[in-house]
């Protein structure tokens, strides 16, 4: 129990999580629109994702709160930043609460944090808002937002011969056509030369880093 805050009412003690921005009191009484929960750390993803579901499920069971939102705060559950990697149990919480969002409208809240210095009034900054779901970095509130892709032409090599290749990444973005000799080569006994009039790469092995040289390169010419 933190100190200076009231437990929840009987009815939502099943939540098992103690409001820190409205007094469950005040929240079961329809005085404040939103409370605010901490996902905790340090669990398996089983686990934290068992815990929240049930506490979501109790949310939106209970009459007493149903004008009200469910704030669930995490912490490194999105990269939102340079180099950032995301907690495998703290992900997974979003995956679970996005959905409920899609199903119930204005109920829940997601906020990630990364405990910088004003943290705190970047968490009130974005619970004023009222974004469904937000990063918050050294003392901003992000959201994520839709925009207009650039154009990018990939240059084609002089060469004869080329091919598709992913980059060192293993992104889209490395995506890049480079020169290909390889393919020009006199056939060895048993093989054969397929010519390839059009072909995309296989979009699902460009998006992950390949493990070998296997699904690093595409197509060409």
């Amino acid at each position: 129990m933190a100190p200076g805050l009231d437990p929840l009412p009987a009815e939502l003690a099943a939540l098992g999580a103690v409001v820190t921005e409205c007094s469950a009191a005040t929240v079961t009484a329809g005085g404040c629109d939103f409370a605010v929960v901490p996902v905790p750390e340090g669990s398996d993803a089983e686990d934290t994702v068992a815990r929240t579901l049930a506490l979501v499920q109790d949310w939106l069971a209970s009459d007493a709160v149903a004008d009200a939102r469910l704030v669930l705060v995490t912490r490194g559950a999105v990269p939102a930043g340079p180099g950032e990697d995301a907690d495998v149990a703290q992900a997974a919480v979003w995956g679970l609460v996005r959905t409920a969002q899609a199903e119930n409208p204005g109920r829940f809240t997601l906020i990630d944090i990364d405990g910088s210095e004003g943290g705190a009034r970047a968490l009130a900054a974005a619970l004023a808002a009222e974004e469904p779901q937000l990063a918050v970095r050294d003392g901003r509130a992000l959201v994520a937002r839709l925009r207009r892709a650039v154009r990018r032409e990939l240059p084609v090599p002089e060469a004869p011969a080329w091919r598709l290749e992913t980059g060192g990444d293993g992104t889209l973005d490395g995506l890049a056509l480079v020169p290909h000799e390889e393919a020009l080569r006199p056939l060895a006994e048993g093989e054969i030369r397929v010519g390839i009039r059009a072909a995309g790469p296989e979009l699902p092995r460009c998006r992950r880093r390949p493990r070998s040289g296997a699904g690093a390169d595409g197509t060409g010419r």
